[in-house]
């Protein structure tokens, strides 16, 4: 070392050619070029195999090719698009309208760059209800409004089978977070944004930093801390005081069905009253035809 220094003027160096690292980062842009574009596919794929055939919404080929300046075109507004399947009860149709309402308006304001609406935050939806209700449904349904926007959605969930279902990642995985639940909020955050900075998690890391809208399937199996570590890890990673970074997050759950594993129960967490609007669904679609089954889950449900 000191006879290259001294003698040959040479600086030894230990990191990779510079040649080859250029390289390297190009493909990488590359790959987080298609990241977005592989996501919509997966997430237009699940939507479209759900959706019923008479609802005149924009096709596949149509979403899949339009941009923040070119918005899929729309043969009514989304709201007049959602209309009732067969078996649906008219009850049921109007409180899944009220909840696609309302996600619709969200979504609108959220794409305001200008104006009065630019400058105030925009509250995420909370679909809550029964089993058969439709949250699923309603959900799948938002999302299709937002890709139509051209807005980038992530979908996630704590149970791997149903954030595959939709077209979307695990919720561990999707913030590299650790299982270990000794730590505090704040270091279990910290471990994660240490994580998503390594190289080999850079997708990680551009999706949590140029998403638009997430949305968290049966979110009542969250823990209010696993929340508050959501919203530590956005804001710090996008240096904004917004809660969640700016993300428009919208959940289903079913307080009744599913709850948190550790922790403080999901609906205990402050951001429920600041940041969400809930929208309850009463009415099963499931068991339109049978009462008594719709008896049944309403004395499952009544308070003790």
């Amino acid at each position: 070392m000191f006879k290259s220094i001294i003698l040959q003027d040479e600086l030894p160096s230990t990191d990779l050619p510079p040649c080859i690292l250029t390289e390297l980062l190009n493909d990488k842009a590359e790959e987080l070029a298609k990241f977005w574009t592989t996501i919509k596919d997966d997430h237009l794929k699940a939507i479209y195999e759900v959706l019923p055939n008479n609802m005149p919404v924009p096709t596949k080929a149509n979403i899949q090719s339009c941009t923040k300046s070119h918005h899929a075109m729309w043969d009514t507004s989304p709201t007049e698009a959602f209309v009732k399947s067969v078996e649906q009860s008219q009850s049921s149709y109007q409180e899944q309208l009220l909840a696609v309402t309302i996600a619709v308006r969200a979504i609108q304001k959220y794409t305001n760059e200008f104006g009065a609406g630019a400058c105030t935050y925009t509250k995420g939806e909370i679909v809550h209800g029964v089993p058969g209700a439709g949250k699923s449904h309603v959900i799948s349904y938002i999302t299709l409004v937002a890709l139509s926007l051209a807005l980038r959605v992530m979908t996630t969930a704590i149970m791997g089978v149903r954030a595959n279902a939709f077209g979307g990642m695990h919720f561990h995985m999707l913030l590299c977070l650790p299982t270990k639940t000794t730590c505090t909020p704040y270091r279990l955050a910290e471990i994660s944004i240490s994580k998503l900075h390594q190289k080999q998690n850079i997708n990680l890391l551009h999706c949590l930093l140029t998403v638009d809208i997430l949305i968290i399937d049966e979110c009542g199996m969250l823990s209010a801390q696993q929340l508050s570590i959501l919203d530590i890890i956005l804001r710090k990673l996008r240096h904004v005081r917004t809660p969640f970074g700016g993300v428009l997050v919208f959940g289903t759950m079913d307080h009744a069905q599913f709850s948190a594993i550790n922790g403080l129960p999901f609906l205990l967490s402050t951001h429920l009253l600041t940041d969400f609007t809930l929208v309850g669904l009463k009415h099963s679609v499931r068991a339109a035809g049978d009462p008594e089954l719709q008896k049944l889950q309403n004395m499952t449900r009544m308070n003790p």
